[in-house]
């Protein structure tokens, strides 16, 4: 049974940009068809190497504290992926860390201005497919909200290879997780059972 609720729980449209030094991991355009009519949040839109350094541009938003960061930089170092926003300036910060164990909590620090915010960013789960692909499954607590009452979680699939192929948000109890709002990208229905989860669209 699908729902409607409105788009401004979702974050708006921003390319991002970066500066990465000594970069090795080149990422890919990722193969599958998008089944949905959106791209997943952090979706690799276009990439340019510049000598060593890989730059990668996507479609993504951040919820700051007084603002959005409309515009961000992000790029792979290591098994890290390390984002820093343009406007309003930021620090470079990570943002998915592939290192991760099951279920540990990162913390992704944003320093901008003379402020700072905060998300927990939790690995869930960690999936081998069967062409050999590992897809992260992060969770961040708190990613968008609705006003004044309803706060949602952003739960994204994350390649070393690809970047991000899937994305979606969901309720922020982690012990009630049944809801998928705005699904996009490829969310591995072959691997992951969906079908107690109640699917929500955008008006």
């Amino acid at each position: 049974m699908k729902e409607v609720i409105p788009k401004t729980i979702i974050c708006f449209v921003a390319f991002l940009f970066c500066s990465c030094e000594n970069l090795n991991t080149q990422i890919e355009q990722y193969p599958k068809k998008n089944v949905f009519e959106r791209v997943a949040t952090f979706s690799i839109d276009w990439s340019a190497n510049l000598k060593t350094k890989n730059l990668y541009y996507t479609n993504a938003s951040i919820m700051l504290n007084d603002t959005f960061s409309t515009k961000q930089s992000i790029c792979l170092r290591k098994n890290k992926f390390i984002a820093k926003s343009v406007s309003p300036k930021s620090e470079d910060f990570v943002l998915f860390d592939l290192d991760s164990k099951i279920n540990e909590n990162k913390n992704i620090e944003i320093n901008y201005l003379n402020s700072k915010k905060n998300f927990n960013c939790i690995l869930q789960d960690k999936i081998i497919t069967k062409e050999k692909l590992e897809v992260y499954i992060f969770r961040i607590k708190d990613w968008g909200r609705y006003p004044e009452s309803l706060i949602l979680d952003l739960i994204v699939l994350v390649t070393k290879k690809y970047g991000v192929i899937g994305s979606y948000y969901t309720d922020n109890n982690l012990e009630a997780e049944k809801i998928m709002i705005a699904p996009a990208g490829d969310l591995l229905n072959e691997y992951i059972d969906y079908s107690k989860v109640q699917i929500m669209t955008l008006k």
